[in-house]
Parts: structure tokens; sequence; C-alpha cells
């Protein structure tokens, strides 16, 4: 779901907060852990290995020196806690903490049904410093003007945020155009990157190991956002009027030249 190019983003902090919890009920739970122990003590029966805890020394600081009596209890402290330690603080990070801005994304036309009180004045206090207003009175009278906007509007309502921005008025509407424009800047995920990765790896072949930057940015777009329409005669008069060309025209016994 965090993959996706269209995130619900109030959903996946709603979901990361049940993913939370099942860590931390894992983390305390012991026979979570026997359980898995058990498993990985089977896996390594299968190649001959015992269950074994690397020597402790007295000073020790490359290597990871818990107290431990049992290769059990050293595997859990040395990895499996500081591993789910390590998933619940990201978790929170990336979309926990950050949960007061998202709620940003209730001022999406179709999802206005989700504001209230409570909702405005949370936005309100988060996005405070980037505001041209300093009374959440007057930001409730835009948010209401922004409601009533799009429920007499005969328009189909857009439904993310990048529909959303292009028709939304700045003069009109500036502190909704904020607050919708930062949160169009916080990716949840870096899915998206990594997508560029991909396409980039398969733009970019040995037979076109010469190519410059901006061919290869302009391929990786084109080849990114296929599903795209694409005005080709527009294209064509943009790629004509940007310098002279000529044209050869293949003739009989020679090529004559036409400018």
């Amino acid at each position: 779901m965090l993959q996706r190019k269209s995130v619900d983003l109030i959903e996946a902090v709603s979901e990361s907060k049940v993913v939370i919890e099942q860590l931390n009920r894992k983390r305390n739970s012991i026979e979570a852990w026997d359980e898995l122990f058990e498993k990985a003590v089977q896996v390594a029966d299968t190649v001959e290995e015992v269950p074994t805890m690397p020597r402790a020394a007295g000073r020790q600081r490359h290597r990871v020196n818990v107290p431990a009596e049992t290769p059990s209890q050293y595997w859990k402290r040395a990895m499996f806690l500081p591993f789910l330690d390590h998933l619940i603080q990201e978790l929170t990070r990336r979309l926990v903490s950050n949960e007061d801005r998202f709620s940003a994304q209730y001022l999406i036309p179709t999802k206005l049904n989700g504001i209230n009180q409570e909702v405005i004045n949370t936005l309100f206090e988060t996005f405070r410093d980037d505001l041209d207003i300093n009374n959440v009175a007057q930001f409730r009278e835009e948010v209401e003007r922004w409601i009533v906007r799009w429920d007499i509007a005969a328009d189909p309502k857009p439904s993310t945020l990048s529909e959303t921005l292009p028709v939304t008025n700045c003069d009109l509407y500036p502190n909704i155009y904020i607050c919708l424009l930062i949160l169009v800047t916080m990716p949840v995920t870096t899915a998206t990157a990594e997508r560029s990765f991909s396409v980039m790896r398969r733009v970019k072949t040995y037979v076109r190991s010469t190519m410059h930057t901006e061919r290869l940015s302009s391929l990786s777009i084109l080849h990114a956002y296929k599903h795209w329409e694409i005005d080709t005669e527009k294209v064509i008069d943009t790629f004509a009027v940007k310098k002279k060309r000529h044209i050869f025209v293949k003739e009989s016994k020679y090529l004559s030249f036409i400018p």
C-alpha cells in the first residue's frame, strides 16, 4: 500500500500504528522469540550447525558484546530486540510523527467530509509558521469557503493532490494552497525514487553508454510516464522551430539539397 503512487496518507498512518503495536507485542512476548529461535535451530541442524554465541571479552568495541548465559538469550538481545526497535523507530519517525501534517489530505475535495473543528485546529497549529495568517478564525473561514466551493461545483471533484493543486486558486485560497503544496512534497516512502533507478537501468543500456545527461533524463521521463497522452503535432512543431534544419531528398543519381 505504501509503494503505490496514490497513497492514502491517513490510512497509511492508521495501519502503521497497527504494525507498531504488533511489533511491540512480539517484542514483549517470550513465546514469539522462543518459536523463532526454535525455527532457526531447526534450519541450522540441516547443515549440522549448533547454536552458539561469540566469545565475550572485557573490552570489545567492534562486536556486539551483550551479557548472556545462553545462545538464545544472546541472539535475542544482540539481534532480535535491536531489529524490532529499529523497525518501530523508523515507522514512528516516517509516518506517525508526521500524522498532523498528513491531515492536510482532508483538504482534497473528495475527502472534505472528514474535516471538523479538531482537524482545522490541528492543521492551523501544524502549518502556523508557513501560513500567511496568525488567526485560527481566518483559517477556519477559508476552509469553510473551500468546502462550500466544492459543494456547489458542477465539475468532477479532484481525488488526488496532483489533481487538486492546479485547480486551487492561490489568491483566493492562499493558506489551503500552502498546506497542499507542503503535503505534496512529503513522500511517504522512497518507492517513487527507486522507480527512477529501474527506469535508468532499462534506458541506459550498454549500447547507449555515451548518452548525455539531458537525453538520459528526457528518455527516462518518457519511459516512466508512458501512460500520459502526448500531442504529437505539438512535439513536431516544437522540434521544428527549435533551430533551422535541412531536408535531403534522394533523386535519381544525386542528392538535392533543399533548405
